[in-house]
């Protein structure tokens, strides 16, 4: 686990290990950030598009936003989307002569794949956000700006806001995107530390607001709507929520490997709901609170929650979406119960230690049954954070699922967003 962690920090905390900075500010490195603002963009995009592809149609907040597609649709959706990110995948791992090729074979898969679409009658809007989606992806992965990914989905999501003048729109607020955090990132290069970026989040978000509550046209409504919210207010929110909820997991791991891991699991647990929980309110208010000026929400809370308790199976990907906070305690959770599974009982430690003292020395048959409990007790660290958290999700037909989708509404109900 220490060689897995000083990788991480090697690849994600270079400058902060370089300028030998605290356990903190390594934890919370400006390469965390800048990886979270990534999945920020592409997740929320994707899980949507996999929504569509799994066979349902996409729906939110009480709109039908593209109806079901075609099995001949979904499946070329379904190979289009493997094949992509297949090539992204072998471009990141692939030595550095062959990332100019692999960019070159996605560049004609992307858009050679958005031109076929149209043939497969895939809607405009599934192609065109999944390829937006992988265009950000690639982006970033060879090295262009972090806030490239930003930049273009402010630049869209600005121009939903206007009825008209979608080109100037698109250039007025790329522009301001990538000109506020090249300035932002002077000040950053300097500081070594997020914050100057964190800083560009919050200005985009009051930039956001500042457009809906001032400029937002009563017609650019239902697909601009959601196009602001998919590509602005949720990617803002879950880069710093998935930011906080990443460095809380990567500081415990630290302290754990001195002390006792499953109590940092337990810390880590209820850090990550309460980040959990302040995502999905923190979304709620901005909702509430920043309407256009003809006093309507873009989003209909009051059906989004009635499209959460009639039909949730159509909402799965809204659940991974925020759930990505959680990933990382989930993973802290594994490694807690693999170090109780190493620790207690305390005869089967010694016993394991036995057997694989013994075939260190050459025995076979002891190297074999030490090598296998130790297996053993991983897989069973993996499996059973998952079954708890299946059975906690599933039992009495989604008790629990429906008792987090209440808080929410009563949280919504608190504030009269519904």
């Amino acid at each position: 686990m220490t060689r897995l962690l000083d990788a991480v920090d090697t690849r994600l905390s270079g400058p902060e290990i370089e300028a030998d900075k605290s356990d903190s500010a390594k934890a919370w490195s400006l390469g965390l950030l800048d990886l979270m603002m990534l999945l920020a963009v592409a997740y929320p995009v994707l899980s949507f598009v996999a929504q569509w592809i799994a066979g349902s149609p996409l729906r939110f907040g009480g709109v039908e936003l593209v109806p079901m597609g075609s099995q001949n649709a979904r499946l070329f959706m379904g190979i289009w989307l493997v094949s992509l990110a297949g090539i992204y995948i072998i471009s990141i791992v692939s030595k550095p002569r062959w990332r100019l090729p692999s960019f070159i074979c996605a560049t004609v898969v992307l858009f050679g794949g958005s031109f076929i679409a149209r043939q497969f009658d895939v809607p405009s809007e599934v192609a065109g956000a999944f390829a937006v989606a992988f265009a950000v992806a690639f982006a970033v992965a060879f090295a262009v700006a972090f806030a490239v990914a930003f930049a273009v989905a402010f630049a869209v999501a600005f121009a939903g806001a206007f009825a008209g003048a979608f080109a100037v729109a698109v250039a007025f607020a790329g522009a301001f995107a990538v000109a506020s955090f090249i300035l932002l990132d002077r000040i950053e290069s300097r500081l070594a530390t997020p914050m100057p970026r964190l800083v560009w989040l919050g200005l985009l978000l009051v930039t956001y607001s500042a457009i809906v509550l001032w400029f937002w046209q009563p017609e650019a409504r239902n697909i601009a709507a959601y196009l602001m919210i998919f590509l602005g207010l949720f990617p803002i929110l879950n880069a710093i929520a998935d930011f906080a909820s990443v460095g809380l997991t990567r500081i415990l791991l630290r302290r754990g490997l001195d002390g006792l891991t499953w109590r940092e699991a337990i810390v880590d647990a209820i850090g990550g709901i309460a980040i959990f929980a302040a995502l999905g309110m923190a979304a709620i208010t901005w909702i509430h609170l920043v309407r256009p000026p003809d006093g309507e929400q873009l989003l209909n809370l009051t059906g989004l929650f009635l499209d959460l308790e009639n039909n949730p199976q159509d909402m799965w990907w809204l659940a991974f979406m925020l759930g990505s906070t959680l990933l990382p305690t989930a993973l802290h959770a594994g490694i807690g119960v693999f170090t109780l599974l190493l620790s207690y009982p305390e005869s089967l430690r010694a016993w394991v230690v036995t057997q694989l003292d013994e075939g260190g020395k050459g025995s076979h048959q002891a190297a074999w049954l030490g090598g296998g409990a130790l297996s053993a007790m991983l897989l069973a660290s993996i499996w059973i954070p998952f079954l708890l958290a299946h059975a906690a999700l599933t039992a009495n037909h989604g008790w629990l699922i429906g008792k987090i989708v209440r808080f929410f509404e009563w949280y919504a109900q608190a504030i009269g967003a519904i």
